[in-house]
């Protein structure tokens, strides 16, 4: 894959813009006043398709509407969205060495991303040292957030996701026994996985538990082959996509009559599908979650730097943690003064026709 060009080009200057917009530059010519947002983007094996390509793409679209409708306007002066994209790979040094960079060499006003909590866990002690607001559009385990005071994520806490899909579980499929396959390298699969047993059985439910250190589809196969053999009625699989497909060609081969219990995103409203279509228009295809995340923290970023009238980082944490009413193609978004966002689960049936809207939860 031919790798993607560092700086997005979305800064098209508009006449609408006038003077102000611009500061002369060394040689006389204007430059426009830009904000900076840097974009780090996991872009390594199968989690290019599921998180790096989905990272740009979304922030590309958010940038690109902003600027043709005039940029941000903060303290009276319209800045026009520069998005800086370092392209990391999954070692973790990597990604703590690209965000430093972007805030120390490209003096980046905010970061967004990273998207994983094995990466958001670190970049976000690197970006509260410095004090550069973050947004992590997917990370979901508490320590991203905690202790943090210039730190966001978009998502639901593990927490919250593993009490819904343990209560719609049990009180709503009636599942009487469940497994659970997780992986011990991942943050996010060991929150999750640990946090759904302990709701599930709080509700009377038997929990047939299996995990595997890492590895490739041989030892994911193990697992799965080991919880598989306790017959559950469902399987809770908090993985990477391309370890719940190997999960499910194991299923077909073996002609086992067992679902997967899975959480996803969809919102059944127009706001949510005129996103759905721009985003097939443009790209070619439907949004993943990353995706629309992603696309929802630059236009969140985006408010609150109006809202603070300042591109200081303190004026922009404040104001991201006072945003009020902000309306996300995800569904609406407020911090109450936290890191982590006031919101509800939505819950889908996936089968071959797709996703389909099922009910919300009260995250709370």
């Amino acid at each position: 894959m031919a790798r993607l060009p560092r700086i997005v080009p979305v800064l098209t200057l508009l006449a609408s813009l006038g003077a102000a917009a611009c500061d002369p530059g060394e040689t006389g010519s204007p430059t426009p006043l830009t904000f900076r947002v840097g974009v780090l983007a996991l872009m390594e094996g199968p989690m290019t398709a599921i998180s790096g390509l989905p990272t740009l793409e979304g922030a590309r679209m958010a940038a690109e509407e902003i600027n043709a409708a005039g940029g941000v306007v903060v303290d009276g002066h319209p800045r026009l969205i520069e998005l800086i994209d370092v392209q990391h790979r999954l070692r973790v040094e990597d990604v703590t060495t690209a965000a430093r960079d972007l805030i120390n060499r490209d003096s980046v006003h905010v970061l967004l991303g990273p998207q994983l909590s094995q990466h958001a866990i670190p970049v976000g002690a690197v970006a509260e040292r410095a004090g550069v607001p973050m947004i992590s559009p997917m990370s979901s385990n508490p320590a991203t957030t905690q202790g943090r005071r210039y730190v966001f994520r978009m998502a639901f806490l593990d927490r919250a996701q593993s009490r819904v899909l343990a209560q719609i579980g049990r009180e709503r499929l009636g599942l009487e026994r469940v497994g659970v396959v997780s992986d011990r390298t991942s943050p996010y699969s060991q929150e999750v996985s640990a946090r759904f047993v302990e709701s599930f059985r709080a509700l009377g439910g038997q929990v047939v538990e299996s995990s595997f250190p890492g590895g490739g589809p041989p030892a994911w196969r193990r697992a799965f082959s080991e919880v598989l053999a306790a017959a559950p009625e469902r399987v809770l699989l908090p993985l990477q996509t391309e370890q719940v497909l190997e999960f499910m060609r194991l299923v077909e081969e073996e002609g086992l009559d067992v679902g997967a219990l899975q959480w996803m995103w969809t919102v059944p409203e127009p706001r949510a599908r005129d996103f759905v279509d721009r985003y097939r228009r443009t790209y070619g295809e439907p949004p993943r979650s990353t995706a629309a995340l992603t696309y929802d923290a630059l236009h969140l970023f985006s408010q609150a730097a109006a809202a603070a009238g300042s591109l200081d980082g303190i004026a922009l944490r404040d104001a991201i943690r006072n945003l009020d009413g902000f309306q996300g193609v995800t569904g609406p978004v407020e911090f109450d003064d936290s890191g982590d966002p006031t919101r509800k689960v939505v819950v889908s049936r996936i089968d071959e026709n797709g996703a389909t809207y099922v009910t919300s939860v009260d995250a709370g």
